[in-house]
């Protein structure tokens, strides 16, 4: 009973041996896996960065257009709105936009003028 104690002794040992020369090449793999694995999400999550700074960058160009745009619309309401007191700019405006005239005055409507008027509308 103890020679078949021995032997079974024996093979545990070689077994352990066996496995303590494979687990270092299989620690490396399992090793490699992680760092490519850790290395994969690193390049996406730079990649999504990448694309959301771009996507904020064109958002800022734009919103700095639409504010140029508003500056300038604000700015020439300001000035009309300087000039609404002013009885000349008063007489401009209802000339141009519902063709009033002075009582001594004629107005003249020629049919290209008309066609012009009906598409403002």
């Amino acid at each position: 009973m103890r020679h078949k104690n021995a032997e079974d002794i024996k093979k545990k040992r070689m077994k352990l041996q066996l496995k303590v020369a494979k687990s270092p090449n299989h620690i490396n793999r399992s090793r490699k896996r992680i760092i490519i694995v850790i290395v994969f999400c690193i390049i996406a999550f730079v990649a999504v960065s990448i694309k959301n700074i771009v996507s904020l960058q064109m958002e800022q160009m734009e919103l700095k257009e639409k504010n140029r745009e508003l500056v300038s619309e604000r700015n020439e309401l300001k000035s009309k709105l300087k000039n609404i007191d002013n009885p000349e700019y008063i007489k401009e405006e209802a000339r141009k936009k519902l063709r009033l005239v002075s009582p001594d005055e004629i107005l003249f409507i020629f049919k290209d003028e008309a066609k012009e008027s009906n598409k403002d509308k």
